[in-house]
């Protein structure tokens, strides 16, 4: 039979040398307070030794440097949600620059049709697009290309011509109850 060997003394284990798991292995399933060695430093980490600060654990270099990986990657995640969120704004930019004339002139073309401000206009394209379940963009390409002779399809024209009608209706009730 074999002699124990120094490091499963130290553990207060026997099992090291005599094929059972090794230090390592044991102290992956064992609490901090019980890997703790005798060999080292003062300051809280013997066993039954209390830390320096209650409820605190001591920091090695390992763990520190552990932390400052993790630090690093978690700022790398960071500037990349940063650089993706910047990308998907430049793009909706880049789509309103592109759909906002025609808006503004399907905006125009219902303000001088039923003589709306600009604010009821927005407001109509607004209710009809959301009613009809259609892109705003997608109803003012139609209702400028009516304008040209293209006939906007039935519901939509139906639901605009009600949108207008809700809105005048509104404003002349307004109108009649200021004293």
């Amino acid at each position: 039979m074999s002699e124990p060997t120094l490091s499963s003394q130290v553990g207060g284990s026997r099992t090291a040398s005599r094929g059972g798991p090794s230090a390592p292995a044991r102290e992956q399933f064992l609490a901090p307070s019980e890997t703790s060695s005798p060999f080292a430093p003062a300051g809280g980490t013997e066993r039954g030794t209390p830390h320096p600060h209650p409820g605190t654990k001591q920091s090695t270099m390992e763990e520190r440097s552990l932390s400052g990986d993790a630090t690093e990657a978690l700022d790398i995640v960071d500037a990349t949600d940063a650089e993706q969120s910047l990308r998907v704004e430049v793009l909706q930019l880049k789509r309103a620059m592109q759909t906002r004339p025609v808006i503004d002139l399907a905006r125009g073309v219902l303000m001088a049709s039923f003589g709306l401000d600009p604010e009821e206009a927005w407001s109509v394209l607004v209710t009809v697009s959301q009613k009809a379940n259609i892109k705003l963009f997608h109803l003012a390409e139609g209702t400028v290309a009516a304008v040209t002779g293209e006939p906007l399809p039935e519901a939509l024209r139906q639901q605009l011509s009600a949108a207008v009608a809700e809105l005048v209706a509104g404003r002349s009730a307004a109108q009649e109850s200021e004293p």
